[in-house]
């Protein structure tokens, strides 16, 4: 945290500079400078939430459903999901250097099973996300919920529920691929709420269409990348190698 505020405090008393040199945007920089903002957006204490928001948004949550995919694809039991997943890339990018945009990648059928199977075994955000509903009450098994009240619930509980995702703990990119329950599944999967993954998408297709065949699992177990402590993002027990791979 206290790194952060120090780079905060750098960026704040610089020129102003809010692009790169091929005129692409600084987000931080952007917010600095940008005069059209009240004074509270640009103030010390709303550019280090933002920051924090960003990093656990765009860098702890991505990275561990990243981890979740490339895990369970080269497990050896998991083999048979990652034949078909680099058959699909392979038919789909005959050239590993020209990769397509996220919106044709997420056309492919078996990628998009895969990045919704390790968005549900990663979980997203761990924490509860408040949510209220501003119009009206809610009820809930003979409960009233009054209107505006906050509430809040673990993905954990959606996800890996077993009566919308049978044998919710194994990696089964095949159940996003069945027509029944496919409204449930679609409904239940809330990692991050709602939205496009197009990270996601473009990482996977990128590293298995170059590297999926060479690349295999290091002295790694399903402990070392299974959530198991709640830091708002999942991590996995304490003491663990994290995900470790060898590409030959």
């Amino acid at each position: 945290m206290q790194e952060i505020d120090t780079h905060l405090s750098t960026l704040s008393t610089a020129l102003p500079s809010p692009t790169l040199s091929n005129s692409t945007p600084l987000i931080i920089p952007s917010y600095i400078h940008n005069t059209s903002l009240p004074a509270s957006s640009r103030s010390g204490l709303s550019l280090h939430d933002t920051t924090i928001m960003l990093l656990a948004a765009g860098f702890e949550t991505t990275g561990f459903t990243l981890t979740t995919a490339t895990y369970h694809l080269l497990f050896p039991s998991s083999n048979p999901h990652l034949q078909k997943l680099l058959h699909e890339l392979h038919t789909a990018i005959p050239n590993p250097a020209s990769i397509p945009s996220w919106h044709e990648l997420e056309k492919l059928p078996y990628l998009s099973a895969v990045v919704q199977e390790s968005l549900r075994l990663s979980l997203g955000a761990s924490a509860r996300l408040p949510r209220h509903n501003s119009k009206e009450d809610m009820w809930y098994k003979g409960w009233k919920i009054p209107q505006g009240t906050v509430v809040g619930m673990t993905h954990a509980d959606l996800h890996h529920d077993p009566t919308i995702f049978p044998d919710p703990k194994s990696f089964d990119p095949g159940r996003w691929l069945q027509v029944e329950g496919s409204a449930a599944r679609k409904k239940y999967l809330v990692p991050f709420s709602k939205g496009t993954h197009a990270e996601l998408y473009l990482t996977l297709a990128t590293v298995f269409r170059q590297y999926g065949e060479a690349m295999m699992l290091w002295e790694t177990v399903r402990k070392d990348v299974e959530p198991a402590r709640d830091f708002f993002v999942p991590a996995p027990e304490p003491g663990g190698n994290g995900l470790r791979v060898t590409v030959s």
